[in-house]
C-alpha cells in the first residue's frame, strides 16, 4: 500500500516498530511453531516443529521489507527497513533443506503450494518448486481440489 502512494505509517516510532518486526521474523529458521493449520502433525501430538510453510512466508516477507521506505516518496534514511542478508540466506537454506516435506514428522502438505506460487514465491530453486509441486499434487489432490495433508479429518463425521 505504501509502494502505491498510500501514506499508512507516519511517524519513526511506527517505523522502530515495523523494524523490530523484522528482527523477529528473521528467526523464524530456527523457531517450531505448528504452521499454516495451527496444530501439529497429522495426529496432533501438539510437538511444534519447523513448517516450511511458516519459513517460506517468512523468507518472502524479509524479502520484500529488505531496503523498503515505509514514509514512501517522503521518507529518508531514516524510515528505509533494514534486513540482515545472511539471515534471508538462513532461511532459504533450511527452507530448501526441508522441501518438498512440510515438516519432518508430515509428508507432505498443500500448505507449500502457498509459498512455491502465489502468493510468496519464496522458492527460487525450480527443481524444488516442481517436486514440492509434483508431490502435493500426487498425494493431496482429488476431485474437487487438495486435502490439506494426509489424513485430514476436519470437518468429517469421524
Amino acid at each position: 500500500m505504501t509502494a502505491s502512494g498510500l501514506r499508512i505509517v507516519f511517524t519513526i516510532d511506527e517505523v522502530n516498530f515495523v523494524q523490530n518486526l523484522v528482527h523477529y521474523i528473521s528467526r523464524t529458521y530456527r523457531t517450531p511453531d505448528y504452521g499454516i493449520w495451527e496444530r501439529g502433525h497429522k495426529i496432533n501430538n501438539g510437538i511444534a516443529e519447523l513448517n516450511a510453510s511458516s519459513i517460506g512466508m517468512a523468507k518472502a516477507a524479509l524479502e520484500s521489507l529488505s531496503g523498503f521506505n515505509l514514509f514512501g516518496k517522503f521518507g529518508d534514511q531514516a524510515s528505509i527497513i533494514h534486513v540482515i542478508s545472511d539471515d534471508i540466506a538462513r532461511t532459504r537454506s533450511t527452507l530448501e533443506s526441508l522441501l518438498p516435506r512440510e515438516l519432518i514428522s508430515k509428508e507432505v502438505d498443500a500448505a507449500a503450494l502457498s509459498i512455491i506460487g502465489f502468493p510468496a514465491f519464496a522458492v527460487d530453486d525450480p527443481i524444488i518448486r516442481k517436486k514440492t509441486e509434483a508431490l502435493v499434487c500426487e498425494k493431496l489432490e482429488g476431485h474437487y481440489g487438495c486435502k490439506r495433508f494426509l489424513l485430514d479429518g476436519h470437518h468429517t463425521a469421524i
